[in-house]
């Protein structure tokens, strides 16, 4: 029999036993092998992972017609290719080639305007128009357009109707217009577990609102789920059956000009999409690409862009609307990845000294390794062949921060210029 004044120690023993097992058991960090902070003993994605400025080319397939020159969605569903044009323009779906980009039918939706259809999603039952645009900040009619796939599958005609689902974003609070000065657009939403989820277009601080509304008639309140610093405009979303998200949009800067890029988030939780990896592509610049305004998945990693002509008359500017195809399989990581595995192998430890440093630094390296430095931004800022053994090198010209260095076999590390 245990004496009463014993059960209160050995209660707190298995209290720190239990928490030093959970502990052992769900190490936080970044678990993915192709982020340059990837840590090989974590086991609990937190979200923290940082990846290289990569460069993507999407493949080229067609140019498109006229009449879909405003293209400002996309999305694949019974082996075609569905999008719309944007405000100022008829209330047509469009069916189109995924080749050749060519119009295949067009469906008239008869009981609603076009007032700025920006986007389109799908569920199993449904395809949702997004008529949310709203560049000026003062639309107090945003709605999202809901058509039974039955009945364009069973039409005979070229005409829909559709039913309606009113919302609002319940933080606004002016509706003075400002055009391309608001944080209340939206072009991008994607259909996910019986909700709608809506990514807004944020002219003034270049992030973008994940907010849910569900897709069911009637009026309602979005709910604010979280917010991202995407560093641009973001014109559309898609997710796929493994629960994959691209965000498609654009950025100008005077430095770089204006250029596409996307998003891919994956490993996340529930549906708190922005809190596991986070990685952004450079598409390549709109002169080029057209306006990046569409995209979509098709299967797992690969998919469709569509961009809506770009037209600058005073600089000779008049890039055709397009289409284009994406494969973004290299730059997702699934969790049985072989690189997980391999990369979980024993690691060299590279000792970087002195850290914090406001100079110089010496890497200590126990192998001959390709090294690459990393700014906190994902910028490689170094990278060389060494030789096992000692190696200094002068950082007083780089900016303050924290870097990230990584190898071969090499333990990835972490050091501090101040």
């Amino acid at each position: 029999m245990i004496k009463p004044k014993l059960i209160a120690p050995l209660y707190i023993i298995f209290l720190l036993y239990s928490n030093y097992s959970y502990s052992q058991n769900n190490t936080p960090g970044c678990t993915d092998p192709n982020a340059i902070n990837y840590n090989s003993i974590a086991n609990f994605n937190n979200g923290t992972c940082l990846y290289p400025i990569s460069n993507y080319m999407p493949v080229h397939l067609s140019d498109l017609n006229d009449s879909i020159k405003e293209t400002s969605a996309l999305l694949f569903w019974e082996h075609s290719l569905w999008t719309i044009n944007d405000s100022g323009n008829l209330p047509y779906l469009f069916q189109i080639d995924t080749t050749t980009g060519t119009i295949i039918k067009k469906y008239f939706i008869n009981n609603y305007s076009n007032i700025d259809w920006e986007a389109l999603a799908q569920s199993e039952d449904y395809i949702f128009i997004g008529d949310f645009g709203n560049n000026a900040g003062a639309r107090q009619d945003l709605r999202i357009l809901r058509i039974t796939k039955t009945d364009i599958s069973n039409s005979l005609s070229d005409t829909l109707s559709a039913d309606i689902i009113q919302f609002n974003y319940p933080e606004q609070q002016s509706f003075i217009s400002q055009n391309m000065n608001t944080n209340w657009d939206a072009e991008a939403f994607f259909y996910k577990n019986d909700s709608l989820h809506i990514f807004t277009k944020d002219w003034v601080n270049q992030r973008t609102v994940h907010y849910t509304i569900p897709n069911i008639i009637g009026n309602h309140p979005a709910q604010k789920r979280d917010s991202f610093d995407v560093n641009g405009l973001i014109t559309d979303a898609s997710v796929d059956l493994n629960g994959n998200i691209i965000l498609l949009g654009y950025q100008f800067s005077i430095d770089n000009g204006f250029n596409s890029f996307t998003w891919l988030l994956f490993d996340y939780q529930n549906n708190d999409f922005f809190n596991g990896n986070k990685r952004r592509i450079e598409l390549g610049d709109v002169y080029e690409l057209g306006q990046t305004e569409g995209i979509c998945f098709k299967n797992d990693y690969k998919g469709y862009i569509s961009a809506e002509a770009f037209e600058i008359a005073s600089l000779g500017i008049n890039t055709p609307p397009q289409l284009h195809r994406f494969d973004f399989k290299p730059y997702f990581t699934t969790n049985s990845s072989s690189s997980i595995n391999d990369d979980k192998k024993a690691l060299s430890v590279v000792i970087v000294l002195p850290n914090p440093s406001n100079k110089g630094i010496t890497i200590q390296s126990p192998i001959s390794s390709k090294v690459i430095i990393y700014n906190n931004s994902g910028y490689k800022v170094w990278e060389q062949e060494i030789e096992k053994g000692m190696h200094k090198i002068d950082c007083s010209h780089w900016t303050k921060g924290t870097y990230i260095l990584k190898g071969n076999k090499i333990k990835t590390t972490k050091f501090i210029l101040e």
